[in-house]
């Protein structure tokens, strides 16, 4: 690939560390927007966990709750304190 690109040999150390240099931010920046879809779910399954415990106190059957149509949406997350974020991979 060298030879078919007419590159110096001694520019592929400086090309190669600048393409591990922006993988790695391409990777952290991943990792940083999967962590945040985790904690948009978790607030949301906590907020209709607690949206449905609230209705239940004031009387309003299961079933009804359940037929709003409302779903939790999937996640690896447990079920602690919103504070707590853990996934459960």
């Amino acid at each position: 690939m060298v030879q078919a690109a007419n590159l110096d040999p001694s520019d592929l150390g400086g090309i190669t560390s600048s393409l591990d240099d922006m993988l790695s931010d391409r990777n952290m920046h991943i990792k940083d927007l999967q962590y945040a879809v985790m904690k948009m779910t978790k607030a949301y399954n906590d907020g209709l966990r607690t949206y449905s415990d609230k209705l239940g106190e004031i009387g309003i059957p299961k079933d009804e709750i359940s037929n709003m149509g409302f779903d939790y949406a999937p996640t690896t997350t447990s079920q602690v304190p919103a504070g707590l974020l853990v996934s459960n991979r």
